[in-house]
């Protein structure tokens, strides 16, 4: 773990600590009504991503302690470390792109608004449809519209809807044949209930995490500075 200058809580190392901190730097003292919402996305990328790494922790923890089959109260813990790890995962993501708006706020008051019917409809899609309708020729809406197309993200996504709503589906002990001694849960195409479970979409977590933060980092420094000094 490692807090820089600007974090406010210790982060896990593969956190991209430094393209974060650049991006909160250069809006932090922007006085306009998106630095409110900024802040409360920014902010929340690192908190769950911190939240992401403890819970992924926690079910590797469960798993190798007590298995695939474990007493209630055991099961218990592994269903709670599932639910958080992936339904934090996701809000890393959305929070980043949350964030973004409020960034493409400050560049485009006129088109960007603040109501809670319009907050309300801010998903990682109309955040990149709305770059690419005012800054179509910039890098990072390419970026931004292939993490969205990546089927990893798809797999959190579903997963985190799943889990919104019932318990890891029936898990399923395989004897004799190719899966011998596996477990499965009963879920599209055979997720295996194992640590990878979470330690595989963890790492690529940390993989999108840095992708989207860059890109971020790199729009601003493109856009967002120039402009604003500019006019000052």
């Amino acid at each position: 773990m490692k807090a820089g200058p600007t974090m406010e809580i210790d982060v896990p190392n593969d956190f991209p600590s430094e393209s974060y901190q650049a991006v909160r730097a250069e809006v932090k003292s922007m006085s306009t009504p998106f630095h409110t919402h900024f802040a409360g996305g920014w902010n929340a990328v690192a908190y769950r991503y911190t939240a992401a790494d403890k819970f992924n922790s926690e079910f590797v923890k469960a798993y190798v302690v007590h298995g695939d089959m474990p007493p209630p109260n055991q099961r218990f813990d592994q269903e709670n470390a599932l639910f958080g790890f992936f339904t934090v995962s996701c809000s890393v993501l959305d929070s980043a792109f949350f964030a973004l708006y409020a960034i493409l706020g400050f560049l485009k008051p006129e088109a960007l608004f603040l109501t809670e019917e319009a907050l309300r409809k801010v998903t990682p899609q109309v955040v990149v449809k709305t770059m690419k309708q005012h800054f179509a020729n910039d890098p990072s809406c390419t970026c931004l519209g292939e993490v969205l197309a990546q089927p990893q993200l798809e797999h959190l996504r579903y997963m985190r809807n799943v889990l919104t709503h019932r318990v890891v589906p029936g898990r399923m002990a395989f004897v004799g044949g190719k899966k011998h001694q596996q477990t499965e849960i009963g879920l599209k195409g055979g997720v295996p209930f194992n640590e990878t479970l979470t330690s595989v979409p963890r790492e690529y977590l940390s993989r999108i995490t840095a992708d989207v933060v860059m890109s971020i980092e790199g729009f601003v420094s493109r856009h967002f500075v120039e402009d604003f000094r500019t006019a000052s």
